[in-house]
């Protein structure tokens, strides 16, 4: 058996609930991650964010008529501006959006004995793409899709599938 901790990240750079948006991309940007836990002052798990929390939460959902927005203001230059882009771009700015309202709060989670086998099977059932390792409700590692597939590489396939 391949235990996921023969493959998993153990050094994890998290970010805290209390984030603004803008740090969080920031973050993201320099990690050069898709996503990553949330963790407490304490170190303990709460979550978990990636790039596409935080495109839905500053995303364009205004209403539109063809290609053209509905809604819109007149910028001090005189442009057109989407109204839902206005907004999303304030509340991407003013920082008043924290990580914490845009995570997601009951992460899927795996415990340091799983099997790769069993890693891999959870994120093929909950369609996600970084699985968090934890003992007593504090980070020990992660394992991405990336991580399996370098493991793929390095163990083989027969090991691997026979896992699975």
């Amino acid at each position: 058996m391949i235990a996921v901790t023969d493959v998993m990240s153990r050094a994890v750079a998290t970010v805290g609930p209390t984030w603004t948006l803008a740090e969080l991309a920031g973050f993201l940007a320099d990690e050069k991650v898709l996503g990553a836990p949330v963790v407490d002052d304490a170190g303990k798990l709460v979550g978990v964010v990636s790039t596409t929390d935080l495109v839905a939460a500053i995303g364009d959902d205004g209403a539109s008529y063809g290609s053209e927005p509905v809604f819109g203001v007149f910028d001090g230059a005189g442009r057109w501006e989407p109204l839902s882009a206005r907004l999303s771009r304030e509340r991407f700015e003013n920082g008043d959006t924290k990580v914490a309202d845009v995570m997601t709060t009951d992460p899927i989670t795996a415990t340091p004995d799983a099997s790769v086998g069993e890693v891999a099977a959870l994120l093929l059932e909950h369609g996600i793409h970084r699985l968090i390792i934890t003992s007593d409700g504090l980070l020990r590692g992660i394992v991405t899709a990336t991580d399996l597939l370098a493991a793929l590489v390095a163990y083989g396939e027969r090991e691997i599938a026979s896992q699975v």
